[in-house]
């Protein structure tokens, strides 16, 4: 069986040349087996937004024994290793990441595509709608540890999809 990372970041916003990243987990898994977890607040160095403690629920006062991302960068580049990397719209937290000068060149599987392909029918693809359709535990959306345990159980979901699916249809 194949390892792969489940990763999710929280950050002050959506622009990685200003915005910050305040938290990141990441989720080392074999099958339905969690191998391994990465999980830590990092303290951002700019004033964190009112909307952004809204939807996080993280305080400035959070954040304030947490590390700087300079400091764990380099754990977290050895922990994901060359694992294929997880997550719901993935190329944004990786592009962050990457912005901040992480360097990773894993390969990508975005639950947002894979499960617009393998669940048609949705009014929503968000993880929120998936997690609440699909019946999985996501109790504290919009904090990096749950939102990538809820990717690494949705995968899970999607795989066996694709393993159902006839060789022809893989052919594609």
């Amino acid at each position: 069986m194949k390892t792969y990372i489940s990763l999710d970041i929280e950050t002050t916003g959506f622009d990685a040349e200003k915005d910050q990243v305040i938290e990141i987990a990441a989720i080392k898994f074999r099958g339905d087996e969690i191998i391994d977890k990465f999980d830590t607040l990092i303290k951002p160095g700019i004033p964190l937004p009112p909307i952004i403690t809204h939807i996080t629920g993280i305080k400035t006062a959070d954040l304030e024994g947490s590390p700087a991302y300079e400091d764990i960068k380099d754990k977290l580049l050895e922990f994901l290793g060359g694992y294929p990397i997880v997550g719901h719209n993935i190329s944004f937290d990786l592009n962050f990441l990457n912005q901040k000068g992480l360097g990773a060149e894993n390969f990508l599987y975005d639950t947002l595509q894979l499960a617009g392909m393998l669940i048609p029918g949705l009014a929503s693809y968000s993880l929120d709608t998936l997690t609440r359709s699909l019946k999985i535990q996501h109790q504290k959306k919009h904090r990096a540890y749950d939102d990538a345990y809820a990717c690494f159980e949705l995968f899970k979901i999607l795989r066996q999809k694709i393993d159902q699916l006839d060789e022809q249809t893989l052919q594609i």
